[in-house]
C-alpha cells in the first residue's frame, strides 16, 4: 500500500463521517445539506484514488479516474451552491448555469470512454496511472480547469470573504475557520492535478483533504458552524481518533519501510486510543451541553424581547385611547370652570364657587398629569435610532417619573432624588429612561420584598469629574450577594425568582451604557443589607 492510497482512506474516513453527521442531525438546513452533497462528493473522490492507487491496470485506473472527476465537477457545483446559500447570495440563473455546465463535463467525463476529456493516463511514480493533459491536448479538460474550476472556487472565496469582512462575533470565527478549511482542502485537490502537466511532485497533497475536515469539525463544536450544536457524535469521534491512530504508524512503514516500528508505534497508539476518546467524548459531550444551554438561553431572550415589543405596542395604543379622553376631560373642566366664574355667578354662593373652582382645577391639573405621563409612555415605547446627541437631565427625569413616580406611590415607597442643575448628557433620551427605569423597578422589587417598615430608594446624579457624571441609585432593599456583584449585569442572572424575571433587565442596562461609552456596576454589603448602582456617563 502506498502513502497515496493511505491518504486516500483517511479522506474517506473523514468526509464520510461529517456527511453522516450532517444528514443525521441536521436535515433540515439547506446549506448543511449542500455540505452532505460536498462531503459525499469528496468521500467518492478518496474511493477513486484509492482504487486509482492500488490497481495497475490501465483500464481500470481510466475508469476510476472517470468515476472521482465526476465527484470533482460535482463538488465545485455543490461548493459554490453552498457559499452563495451561506452568505445569502441569490443568483437563480447563474446557478441553473453552472449546474448545466457540470451535466455537460460530467457527460464528456464519460462519453466514449472518456476520449474527449481525460483521453489518455501515464504510469506515475513508477506505481499508479495518473490523467496526462500534456500529452492529450484536451480543448474539454483544460476549459473544465481553467474557466469552470478555478473561475467558481475564486468567486466562491470572494464571496465568502465580502461576508467575512462584514461580520462579526461567532459568525466571523465560523467563516474564518471555514476558510482557512475549504482552503487547504481545495490546496489538497489542486496538488493532486499538478502531475496533469508534468509536474511530479507526489500526492501528499491528498492528505490535506483529509486535514480540512479536522478543521471544519473543530469548527462545527466551538463555534456552531452551520447552526450544528450535537453533529459530532461518539462514532464520529471514534472514527476521527483512529483514523490518526491507524493512519501514521501505516504512513511511517510505508514510507520509511520501518515496519516493526509502525507495529510497536499501532500498539502504543492502540492501548492510550481508548483513554484518549473517552477524554476528548467527555470534553465534547460537555461543550455540547453548554451550547445547548446557550440556545434556551437565546430563544428566551429573543421571547423577551418579542414580548417588550408587544408590550410597547400595547402601551403605545393604550396611551392614545387614554390622551384623547383626557383633552375631553380637561377642556369640559375648563368649559364648567368658567360657566361657574361667569354665567353663574350671581346663582350660586361664593363658598360653593370656590369649592368647585377648587376641584376644577384640581381636575385639570390631575388630567394634564395623566397627559404628561401618557406622553411619556408613548415617547418611550416609540422606537429609537440609538443616536448619541447633547440630552438635559432633567427631561430624562421628568418623563421617567412621569412613567415610575406613580408606582413609587403605590407602594408607599419614599422616593427621594438630588439631581446637580444644568447637567448635561452625551447620549440617547430614551435610552437614558430606559436605564432609569429597569435600575428602579430592580430596586421597587428588592425594597418591598425585604420586609421592611420604611422603603426608601435614593437618586443622586452629579458631577464626579471634569468630563463625567455619576448617576447612582441606592435602596435598602434585600442587597445583593458578594460572589453575585461580578456578575449581575450579565444575561439571564437575576436575583428574583424564576416566575419574576429572567435576568435580562440590568443585562439591557449594561449594553446601554457600554454603547453610551460609560461604566456600570453594583455595591452591597451583602443580602438584606441593601444595594447601590453605579453609572458613569460622559457629558455633552
Amino acid at each position: 500500500m502506498n502513502s497515496f492510497a493511505i491518504s486516500s482512506i483517511l479522506v474517506i474516513i473523514t468526509s464520510s463521517v461529517i456527511a453522516i453527521s450532517l444528514l443525521v442531525k441536521n436535515r433540515s438546513l439547506k446549506a448543511s445539506n449542500l455540505w452532505v452533497c460536498i462531503s459525499i462528493c469528496i468521500t467518492i473522490w478518496g474511493i477513486g484514488g484509492y482504487k486509482v492507487a492500488t490497481t495497475t491496470n490501465k483500464v481500470e485506473a481510466l475508469f476510476w479516474w472517470q468515476f472521482s472527476y465526476m465527484c470533482v465537477i460535482s463538488a465545485c457545483i455543490f461548493f459554490t451552491h453552498f457559499i452563495m446559500e451561506f452568505c445569502h447570495v441569490k443568483k437563480k440563473y447563474f446557478l441553473q448555469l453552472i449546474y448545466l455546465m457540470g451535466s455537460i463535463f460530467i457527460f464528456f467525463t464519460w462519453y466514449d470512454n472518456s476520449s474527449l476529456f481525460l483521453k489518455d493516463l501515464r504510469l506515475t511514480s513508477e506505481q499508479f496511472y495518473w490523467t496526462d493533459w500534456l500529452t492529450s491536448k484536451s480543448i474539454i479538460w483544460i476549459i473544465f480547469y481553467i474557466g469552470f474550476y478555478w473561475m467558481l472556487l475564486v468567486y466562491a472565496f470572494i464571496v465568502l470573504l465580502k461576508e467575512f469582512t462584514i461580520s462579526t462575533g461567532k459568525r466571523r470565527n465560523q467563516i474564518k475557520y471555514f476558510i482557512l478549511a475549504t482552503t487547504i482542502g481545495w490546496l489538497g485537490a489542486h496538488g493532486d492535478l499538478l502531475s496533469n502537466f508534468h509536474l511530479d511532485v507526489y500526492q501528499y497533497a491528498n492528505y490535506c483533504i483529509a486535514l480540512h475536515t479536522f478543521i471544519f469539525a473543530y469548527a462545527i463544536i466551538k463555534y456552531q458552524l452551520l447552526d450544528i450544536r450535537v453533529a459530532i457524535t461518539r462514532i464520529g469521534l471514534f472514527f476521527f481518533i483512529y483514523s490518526i491512530i491507524l493512519g501514521i504508524p501505516l504512513w511511517i512503514g510505508y514510507h520509511y519501510q520501518l515496519w516493526i516500528h509502525a507495529f510497536l508505534l499501532l500498539f502504543v497508539f492502540a492501548t492510550i486510543g481508548p483513554y484518549v476518546f473517552n477524554y476528548l467524548r467527555k470534553k465534547t459531550e460537555q461543550l455540547l451541553v453548554e451550547q445547548h444551554q446557550v440556545k434556551l438561553q437565546n430563544l428566551a431572550q429573543e421571547e423577551q424581547i418579542r414580548r417588550h415589543r408587544a408590550m410597547d405596542h400595547f402601551s403605545s395604543s393604550l396611551a392614545h385611547e387614554i390622551d384623547n379622553p383626557m383633552h375631553s376631560v380637561s377642556g369640559l373642566a375648563e368649559v364648567i370652570r368658567l360657566k361657574v366664574t361667569e354665567d353663574l355667578k350671581g346663582q350660586i354662593s361664593e363658598q360653593d364657587q370656590n369649592y368647585l373652582r377648587s376641584r376644577l382645577g384640581q381636575l385639570i391639573k390631575d388630567s394634564g398629569r395623566v397627559s404628561k405621563m401618557v406622553k411619556a409612555i408613548r415617547e418611550f415605547s416609540s422606537k429609537t435610532s440609538g443616536e448619541l446627541t447633547t440630552v438635559k437631565i432633567d427631561e430624562v427625569i421628568d418623563a421617567f417619573m412621569s412613567i415610575v413616580g406613580p408606582q413609587f406611590k403605590e407602594d408607599n415607597i419614599t422616593f427621594e432624588k438630588k439631581i446637580e442643575e444644568n447637567i448635561q448628557l452625551k447620549g440617547n433620551k430614551i435610552h437614558l429612561e430606559e436605564v432609569l427605569m429597569n435600575l428602579s423597578i430592580n430596586a421597587i422589587h428588592a425594597v418591598n420584598n425585604n420586609n421592611l417598615n420604611e422603603k426608601i430608594i435614593h437618586l443622586r446624579i452629579y458631577r464626579n469629574s471634569p468630563k463625567t457624571f455619576m448617576i447612582e441609585l441606592e435602596d435598602n432593599g434585600y442587597g445583593i450577594k458578594q460572589d453575585m456583584l461580578d456578575d449581575i449585569f450579565l444575561d439571564f442572572v437575576t436575583t428574583k425568582a424564576s416566575t419574576v424575571g429572567i435576568g435580562m433587565g440590568l443585562a439591557r442596562v449594561r449594553k446601554i451604557v457600554q454603547n453610551h461609552k460609560g461604566k456600570v456596576w453594583a455595591q452591597s454589603d451583602g443580602a438584606g443589607k441593601g444595594g447601590s448602582f453605579f453609572v458613569e456617563l460622559v457629558g455633552g
